[in-house]
């Protein structure tokens, strides 16, 4: 920053205005705009606005030969602020502003505003990517277990014969296990033992491209899975309007319409 530079507040409003409206905007859309480096300059932006304030109320000296320097330092704490707000990242964050900033009497106060900054958006909302996350309907584990849930157990909300498939299935099998309502199942081996999971469009997936081994029940089970695809291309027909609903308004689908969904 060059002492030739003089920004007044009134265009560090403008400039940051202009800049949050367009960085707000581009987020939802497919434009490749990101978000970390326009975090970077509005956080920035409100540092400097700051800074400025303190100086016309007469907090600060500004008239002071180091006067460049204080409002470097307001500039890097707020742009700390600002992105771990919605970031909510702690040591990388510093670590990137410390290169930055190449100043070492910048460490603990950024630390320090990191530090509360993430504090005080934990009160009130989750972090800008985990609502991203949410948004997109894709289950996401949390910091903290809800409150509803702090006493449940494992058998509370598991079923007593759970639907598995086997890691090489019949297609009668599978025709059986996409009768029920479970969006995913697990995949086990020869002896009983979990070795993974499968979602249900995935099965469907499969079933639909044919992809099966080749033995000497091949053309039966194909027989099997063409008598089940228009059952499929049915459910998928009914289905695919409410999805597509619920995706668009960022609806928590839940227990019923889930099901809906995936059944």
């Amino acid at each position: 920053m060059s002492n030739e530079i003089q920004v007044s507040l009134e265009q560090m409003l403008a400039f940051f205005a202009v800049w949050y409206f367009f960085t707000i905007t581009t987020y939802g859309t497919n434009v490749p705009a990101g978000l970390f480096l326009p975090g970077m300059i509005v956080g920035c932006t409100l540092g400097d606005i700051y800074a400025a304030i303190m100086s016309d109320t007469g907090l600060v000296d500004s008239s002071q030969d180091n006067w460049v320097d204080i409002r470097k330092k307001y500039i890097v704490i707020g742009c700390a602020a600002f992105m771990a707000g919605y970031t909510r990242m702690t040591y990388s964050l510093g670590v990137i502003l410390m290169e930055t900033s190449q100043d070492l009497s910048l460490f603990v106060p950024i630390i320090f505003t990191i530090i509360i900054s993430n504090q005080t958006g934990y009160k009130f909302t989750r972090s800008l990517y985990q609502r991203a996350t949410r948004g997109k309907q894709m289950p996401i584990i949390t910091d903290r277990i809800p409150a509803p849930c702090k006493n449940l157990k494992a058998g509370d909300v598991m079923a007593a014969k759970p639907v598995t498939l086997r890691s090489c299935e019949t297609m009668e099998n599978i025709q059986d296990a996409l009768k029920t309502n479970h969006h995913a199942f697990p995949i086990v081996n020869k002896k009983g033992n979990l070795i993974g999971m499968i979602p249900r469009n995935f099965v469907i997936i499969l079933i639909k491209n044919e992809a099966f081994y080749a033995t000497t029940e091949l053309p039966n089970d194909i027989n099997r899975s063409r008598s089940v695809h228009s059952d499929i291309d049915a459910m998928q027909a009914q289905n695919v309007t409410l999805k597509a609903k619920l995706i668009a308004k960022n609806k928590y689908i839940n227990k019923n319409e889930y099901s809906a969904i995936t059944s």
